[in-house]
């Protein structure tokens, strides 16, 4: 991919991955807005969406990202969520399933 965007006259490259091949051209728009107004050098995004059952929780084939209270990525996993309480998961750390 960096020896292909060598070449590319582009403000930013949205890569999506083979195995995603239904997401939404939504997030994909989403992930380059994301990507023109990053401040840094070198942005990286990832669209997510919130689990939304407890199958997918479990489902090795959906892979889970634990955020942060700024929305930024914490950690990513196909196994359920390491963080763990008492009372469900910490203020602020969602779980969401990733989309490429």
């Amino acid at each position: 991919m960096a020896e292909r965007a060598a070449f590319l006259e582009a403000d930013v490259i949205v890569n999506v991955q083979g195995d995603e091949p239904f997401i939404s051209p939504t997030a994909i728009e989403a992930i380059a807005a994301v990507l023109l107004t990053s401040t840094t050098t070198h942005a990286v995004a990832n669209a997510y969406t919130e689990v939304d059952s407890p199958a997918a929780v479990i489902d090795h084939n959906v892979i889970k990202a634990t955020l942060r209270q700024n929305g930024t990525a914490l950690a990513f996993s196909r196994h359920p969520s390491p963080i763990r309480r008492a009372h469900g998961r910490p203020k602020g750390c969602p779980v969401s399933a990733g989309h490429g």
